[in-house]
């Protein structure tokens, strides 16, 4: 049995029916010269025309023509190529499962196009998009195809790398906490990511909003929010808003971007990024309404890191206190308000945080010291929470007892003279109560 060849695959996927390539007669009023040359006359329209490679076979697949283009994208020269089969363009695996079967639809369509895999002298393979045309005689007798390929090797590593940009830009879009949909000029949904389809889903609204208009989905959205992305289209920058939207039984505080993606220097789209800040604000307001609370406390209120005893935050009263600025005590150690006594200031304060540490809780008298040198004694009740920035903190509230501790002291003793003077009378004596 005869070894099936290269060329001969090639040749098999031309083979017709009712006519074999030995068999065909050219008619004798079309000579091989006349069909060469009428075909070199279609060709160099085609030549003046386009820059893609182009190459004339004849039906054994047997080039006739090629033009530079052609040559060089294969990387032989035009004097190469003539005479030689179009196999010499086409690995085995090429052949096989994309040129046979492309030349198939040609033979029973009369042309086909679609991408094809080539191969260059050098060995590298690359992808072209094809058109090929059968051409007959004026019996329908096929004489031979004519060509064109275009490489489009570059173009596909484009597709590829725009591809994997989408796939990342759509990744991106599906792990963001926020709720993110993409809007054409039309303000008709193009994307948006499963953050934001839950939040419809929650709210009892259009879940497959993709090509609806943003007024379709969120039909009590204000005119406000249209002329929002008519600027943005307009001018092109990025625009930050808030809006308060209620339902029948809740009120939603959103904080929302609206981020234009350009074509060239033309919006075509925006990008809008939707953070739910309700429980944010509520908190804000919560902060607010307890830093009134402090600022207006007779008590003077500090934050103290236990990390390293630096003074977090401190009310407008405990600056008044100890005779500081606003803000003045804020970064420094919590040392500094301490007086000299029996213990030093350093161990006082490890003394408090080593009891913080252990009971979570430390109340006790302190002799402070005020900005000018000035000592007062103070009832601190300290107490220590986790802060969501600084980590552990320790909270104290402040009250001057000065006054009482002096009345304190005198009341002692007085009481000290009056019980040795007592004790030394000669006179007996007794003190009772009512009872």
């Amino acid at each position: 049995m005869s070894k099936v060849t290269h060329n001969d695959q090639l040749f098999n996927s031309f083979s017709f029916p009712n006519s074999s390539p030995k068999e065909i007669k050219l008619p004798e009023e079309i000579s091989e010269q006349k069909f060469v040359a009428e075909t070199f006359r279609i060709l160099e329209r085609a030549v003046e025309q386009s820059v893609d490679g182009i190459a004339v076979a004849n039906i054994n697949g047997i080039i006739r023509f090629c033009n530079q283009a052609w040559a060089d994208m294969h990387g032989y020269c035009v004097s190469e190529v003539i005479g030689k089969n179009l196999s010499i363009f086409h690995t085995e695996e090429q052949l096989a499962n994309e040129v046979i079967p492309f030349n198939e639809l040609v033979k029973k369509r009369g042309y086909h196009k679609g991408e094809v895999g080539h191969v260059r002298k050098n060995g590298n393979v690359f992808e072209t998009w094809m058109m090929t045309t059968m051409l007959k005689d004026e019996k329908g007798i096929p004489l031979g195809i004519i060509g064109t390929a275009r490489d489009i090797t570059g173009q596909k590593k484009l597709q590829e790398a725009l591809t994997r940009s989408e796939q990342q830009y759509r990744n991106t879009i599906d792990s963001m906490a926020d709720a993110i949909h993409v809007v054409d000029k039309d303000l008709r949904f193009v994307v948006f990511n499963p953050v934001f389809s839950n939040w419809n889903k929650q709210l009892g609204l259009e879940t497959d909003a993709i090509g609806k208009s943003l007024f379709e989905v969120f039909p009590f959205l204000p005119d406000k929010v249209r002329e929002e992305y008519e600027t943005v289209f307009m001018t092109g920058k990025n625009l930050q808003t808030e809006e308060v939207t209620e339902f029948t039984d809740k009120e939603i505080i959103t904080e929302t971007r609206k981020i234009p993606i350009f074509e060239g220097d033309k919006v075509i789209q925006v990008v809008t990024v939707i953070r739910d800040i309700t429980q944010r604000k509520k908190t804000e307001q919560d902060l607010r309404f307890l830093s009134e609370i402090s600022r207006n406390m007779s008590e003077g209120v500090s934050l103290v890191s236990l990390s390293d005893g630096s003074i977090l935050y401190t009310n407008s009263k405990f600056d008044e206190m100890f005779g500081y600025g606003r803000g003045e005590l804020v970064g420094k150690h919590v040392s500094i308000l301490n007086a000299s006594s029996e213990k030093s200031s350093q161990d006082l304060v490890k003394e408090i945080f080593e009891a913080l540490d252990s009971n979570g809780v430390w109340k006790g008298e302190i002799c402070n010291t005020k900005k000018d040198g000035t000592n007062f004694w103070g009832f601190a009740s300290v107490s220590v929470f986790e802060h969501p920035k600084y980590g552990k903190v320790a909270v104290s509230v402040h009250t001057d007892i000065t006054d009482r501790k002096v009345k304190r002291q005198e009341l002692e003793a007085s009481e000290q003279k009056y019980r040795f003077l007592f004790e030394r009378s000669p006179v007996f004596a007794i003190v009772i109560d009512k009872d």
